[in-house]
């Protein structure tokens, strides 16, 4: 199924995804998520978070191997755009959560439920994050932010709290890490180099920007880990 046939194109700021992973955070976190978005999509099970607040997404996707079956009948029931798919398939269904926000031509994507027990699960989540960079996609909870960044980002942080920063899909040149204890210039970083773990922001303003590859970080917001 071709999802940028199917897809309305609404003005639209951030598309907020909710996967069928752990859902770690308070529900005040989720409820706030889920008023600031304009398009909400439940991925499989994600649906039972909507169910629980009573709030509709915009859309249901996946191939629901793992969604309850009360959950998808109360999606129809209010009319939720249900889109299914077969469970041999190549795509996570995350990812056809984020073929969607790029068929929707937004610029922001940020994604919970992607995180848990699943160390398989997580780090094709992470993955994902580097494949749409282009989305300025993000894993959000209320304890933690991963994200991409592939030329500069300037970050709000919070003094102390630890940082992690690694390549992603490859070598990473000419790093520069600005506002952190461990600031780094115009560093190199092989694809597998541990360099970058448990950094500390120094500042309240930090800054991550690099000539070559992607970088994956790992805020622990406002925790010293």
């Amino acid at each position: 199924m071709m999802l940028y046939n199917i897809i309305e194109r609404p003005v639209i700021n951030i598309v907020y995804i909710v996967s069928g992973g752990s859902l770690l955070s308070s529900d005040e976190f989720y409820i706030n998520m889920i008023k600031s978005a304009s398009v909400t999509i439940a991925c499989d099970s994600g649906i039972k978070l909507f169910r629980k607040f009573n709030i509709a997404p915009s859309y249901l996707i996946g191939d629901m191997d793992s969604a309850e079956e009360n959950d998808v009948e109360w999606a129809k029931s209010i009319g939720v755009k249900i889109l299914k798919f077969p469970p041999e398939k190549n795509e996570l269904d995350t990812e056809l959560a984020l073929i969607m926000a790029r068929g929707l031509q937004e610029n922001k994507a940020v994604l919970s439920g992607v995180l848990g027990s699943r160390i398989d699960q997580t780090m094709a989540g992470i993955y994902l994050l580097a494949a749409y960079n282009d989305l300025d996609s993000e894993i959000n909870e209320d304890y933690i932010n991963i994200g991409t960044v592939k030329n500069r980002r300037l970050f709000t942080a919070l003094k102390g709290e630890t940082w992690t920063v690694l390549p992603i899909g490859g070598e990473v040149k000419g790093l520069n890490l600005q506002g952190f204890k461990y600031e780094l210039t115009n560093k190199y970083l092989n694809a597998w180099d541990t360099l970058g773990v448990s950094n500390e922001a120094a500042k309240e303003k930090v800054e991550i920007s690099l000539n070559e590859g992607i970088i994956c970080y790992i805020r622990w917001i406002g925790k010293k880990v």
